[in-house]
């Protein structure tokens, strides 16, 4: 065999090694959106500014009902980040006190 149809094969053995174990890496994370079929609403309690390494992000306090149950959580925004205190209080002025989130039904 010529020495290039040997670096063809390893070229190829090696994409088909990458392409899998992103498939590997993706496919549990599609099987957890795939399962989020219901469309309910989150109010935002509160906004509060959190320090990360060498930015600022943004943390919001949710509570949302399913079938007459409450529920509280709280999810820190690590994107858009803010390089200052200041540029996340204006940002905090703009944000959303209602979100849309997803959930699976039969789990609640």
């Amino acid at each position: 065999m010529s020495r290039i149809l040997i670096l063809w094969k390893i070229l190829l053995a090696v994409t088909a090694s990458l392409v899998l174990w992103f498939i590997v890496l993706l496919a549990p994370e599609l099987w957890k959106y795939c399962k989020l079929t219901t469309r309910g609403s989150a109010q935002i309690s509160s906004w509060e500014i959190k320090p990360l390494s060498s930015s600022y992000g943004l943390q919001g306090h949710y509570r949302y009902q399913i079938d007459g149950r409450e529920y509280a959580g709280k999810t820190l925004l690590k994107s858009p980040v803010h390089l200052n205190v200041f540029a996340a209080q204006n940002a905090i002025k703009s944000m959303p006190m209602n979100v849309i989130m997803w959930y699976q039904k039969s789990n609640n």
